[in-house]
């Protein structure tokens, strides 16, 4: 996995908080996103390895007692994994980019088709 995977959502969150903040001058969204396209493709292929890499890990746990005691031990660290198994971790990306297009799609909704930001949103789909 691509290390803007990691920053990608903490960058999105501050470009949409900046956005927010600055609404009255730009009343868009999705141009943020179309923006971000390049970095989002990486879950793409996170997603799409995502079986693979899981078939990976559960075997490496299985089979390997030291990996299996290292990942619980790490698990079990306090304040890391905040009580969440380290696959369910693995998860997330491809849960996230599912609930980006739904958001997308439920903007896109409630969005007219002359709004300035229609054309970004349909684009960002």
């Amino acid at each position: 996995s691509n290390l803007k995977e990691l920053t990608l959502n903490s960058d999105l969150l501050k470009d949409f908080q900046d956005r927010i903040a600055n609404w009255e001058s730009c009343k868009k969204i999705a141009d943020v996103i179309v923006k971000k396209g390049p970095f989002l493709k990486l879950y793409t292929t996170y997603t799409g390895d995502f079986k693979q890499t899981m078939d990976t890990y559960n075997t490496c746990y299985n089979k390997y007692p030291k990996f299996k005691k290292l990942v619980d031990e790490f698990e079990r660290l306090e304040g890391v994994c905040k009580n969440i198994k380290i696959n369910q971790h693995l998860l997330k990306p491809v849960q996230r980019l599912q609930q980006y297009q739904l958001l997308l799609n439920k903007y896109l909704d409630h969005l007219p088709r002359d709004s300035e930001d229609f054309d970004d949103t349909t684009t960002a789909l």
